[in-house]
């Protein structure tokens, strides 16, 4: 699965880790690509099951590839925390103004060319800016806390978590602006 300019590695890497801290998915501490270790488990009917150990790579290779080539789900599917407006707000308005700091000469030369060109660039940037925002979540992480949330084991999340419909939840934070 190709990632350029991607998201989903670390989406997919955050999940893996979480199961991994909760202790519902065994990991190998050192990555290896190719394991052959299995360890016992008990579970709450006391008969012994086989789990297979993973690489955290495996885990995070597998996990993707379950959840977009079978459940035809994407990183937008997941439960996400989104920042709220006002700091996506910020944050390109910080992008714009170093835009201009980067591009200012060639911005003085284009200007004498092609006068509305500023202005066009400034907009295609915010359009591009919003657009990743809003439709592919750029600015957003997987909400581990709502995915992993009373599970018990890697199956339901691997079963019925990922296959769930999830609205996203726009982080509170205290440092917004008054009103």
């Amino acid at each position: 699965i190709h990632h350029q300019g991607s998201v989903t590695p670390t989406a997919y890497d955050a999940i893996v880790v979480t199961a991994m801290e909760k202790q519902l998915l065994p990991i190998h501490t050192r990555d290896i690509f190719h394991s052959t270790t299995t360890m016992n488990t008990e579970n709450s009917t006391n008969t012994s099951t086989t789990i297979p150990l993973f690489s955290r790579y495996e885990a995070r290779t597998m996990l993707e590839q379950y959840h977009t080539k079978v459940l035809k789900k994407s990183f937008v599917d997941l439960p996400l925390l989104c920042p709220p407006a006002f700091q996506l707000q910020q944050l390109l308005d910080k992008s714009l103004r170093f835009e201009h700091f980067v591009l200012s000469n060639h911005m003085i030369v284009d200007a004498t060319t092609n006068p509305g060109r500023q202005e066009q660039r400034r907009n295609q940037h915010k359009e591009e800016f919003w657009k990743a925002a809003n439709l592919e979540k750029v600015f957003c992480w997987v909400d581990t806390h709502r995915l992993f949330h009373n599970v018990t084991t890697w199956e339901q999340v691997w079963r019925e978590r990922l296959n769930q419909t999830w609205p996203t939840v726009i982080a509170e934070d205290s440092g917004q602006p008054s009103s």
